[in-house]
C-alpha cells in the first residue's frame, strides 16, 4: 500500500502546523539566522506561553523535515510500503570459520513485484556478532532495506525454534550431551521428543528425551535442529 512521499508529507505538515504562528498578529514568526523560527525573548514585550508553545511546534516540524530529507535524499524513492512475507525458503545452512553459520534463502513477498523472487545471505549467523546480510533485493532507501532484513530475520528465529513433540533424526549423525557434558552422537532415524527450549543468555539449548535418557542440544546445533530433524506428525496434527 502506499502512501505520501515522506518529504511532501512534511511539507504539508509544516504549513498546517503554521496556523496564526506569528509574535503577535499570526504573520510570519520571529526568525534568527538560517530561518529557525523562535518568540521575542524581551519579557517587557510579552510573557505569552502559547505563543512560545506554537512556536516550539513549528521548530520541531521544520527540525523533522530536516531529517527526513536527509534520510531520503532528493531523487530517491522514499515510498513506505506494507510489507508481507509470502515465501521464505532456507536453501542450506554452513558452518564457517569464525564460529557462525551462513545461510542462503529464498524470499518472495506479498503483492510486491510478483514477477520476482529474491536471494539473500546471512553471514556467521548465531555469532551474536558481525552477523551481515547481503541480498539481491535493493530499495534506494536504506531504512527500507533494513525492515526488509528486520522481517526476513524475525521470520527466521521463529523457524529456527523448534516446537515441543517427537522427531525423527534425518543427517547422518547429530552430537547432543548430558546433564554431566559427556558427548553422544545420534545416529540417522534416532528419535527424540522436545521437551523444552531454552533461549536465555544468548546460548540457545534444546532439552530432549532419548528414550528414557535427557539429553541436550546446543550451541550452533541449535541453528541445525530443524534442518536436521523431522517432526512425527501425531494424531491431532493429522486430524
Amino acid at each position: 500500500m502506499k502512501i505520501k512521499n515522506w518529504k511532501e508529507f512534511t511539507i504539508n505538515e509544516n504549513q498546517q502546523a503554521a496556523w496564526g504562528a506569528g509574535p503577535f498578529n499570526g504573520s510570519q514568526p520571529t526568525s534568527l539566522t538560517g530561518g529557525s523560527p523562535i518568540q521575542p525573548n524581551d519579557p517587557q514585550l510579552t510573557t505569552d506561553g502559547f505563543d512560545r508553545q506554537k512556536s516550539n511546534i513549528i521548530n520541531a516540524q521544520l527540525k523533522l523535515g530536516q531529517m527526513t530529507q536527509n534520510i531520503f535524499k532528493q531523487g530517491v524513492s522514499s515510498q513506505v510500503i506494507d510489507l508481507e512475507l509470502e515465501k521464505l525458503k532456507i536453501l542450506s545452512i554452513e558452518k564457517n570459520q569464525s564460529g557462525g553459520c551462513d545461510i542462503l534463502l529464498e524470499f518472495k513477498f506479498k503483492d510486491y513485484d510478483q514477477k520476482e523472487t529474491y536471494f539473500g545471505k546471512f553471514s556467521n549467523w548465531g555469532a551474536f556478532n558481525n552477523t551481515s546480510f547481503k541480498t539481491n533485493f535493493k530499495s534506494d532507501s536504506l531504512i527500507f532495506n533494513k525492515k526488509v532484513e528486520a522481517i526476513l530475520k524475525k521470520a527466521m528465529l521463529k523457524w529456527f525454534e523448534p516446537e515441543l513433540g517427537d522427531y525423527r533424526l534425518l543427517n547422518d549423525v547429530a552430537r547432543v550431551y548430558d546433564n554431566m557434558g559427556a558427548v553422544y552422537e545420534l545416529k540417522e532415524g534416532a528419535r527424540v521428543k522436545v521437551v523444552n527450549v531454552q533461549l536465555e543468555n544468548t546460548k540457545p539449548m534444546i532439552h530432549m528425551k532419548v528414550g528414557k535418557n535427557y539429553r541436550y542440544l546446543t550451541d550452533l546445533d541449535y541453528w541445525f535442529f530443524n534442518w536436521w530433524f523431522e517432526k512425527i506428525p501425531t494424531k491431532k496434527d493429522v486430524s
